[in-house]
């Protein structure tokens, strides 16, 4: 009876610690392969803003897309700008030319789309 016992213990403890809940809040690392296409034409006129030291905000056109900049996020005027071209990846969405290309902001910048 005593073995019984034991053998119980054993399986109900290695139950236990196979139950164990993952923790959840870890970070997951994906490795992703971006898709590499040719460059869009311009469709249409660029919207452009001198934006400075004090932030501000620039929105496309068509108001489907907007540059929101905080203060500090560069440190002198700066022209940003988006430009509709054509999407090479999926020709039935539009997609955008975002400048300055390559800029280090000191503060991070948000691009905002607006679904309609």
């Amino acid at each position: 009876m005593k073995t019984l016992l034991a053998i119980a213990c054993v399986i109900a403890g290695s139950l236990f610690l196979a139950c164990k809940k993952k923790n959840s809040d870890a970070p997951v690392e994906r490795n992703y392969t971006p898709a590499v296409t040719a460059k869009g034409v311009a469709k249409g006129p660029a919207a452009e803003k001198v934006i400075g030291a004090a932030g501000g905000e620039l929105q496309s056109a068509d108001g489907a897309l907007t540059i929101k900049v905080p203060p500090g996020a560069v440190n002198s005027d700066v022209v940003f700008s988006i430009q509709p071209i054509s999407n090479t990846f999926d020709t039935n969405n539009i997609a955008y030319r975002l400048t300055p290309e390559g800029t280090n902001f000191s503060k991070p910048i948000a691009v905002v789309f607006s679904l309609y």
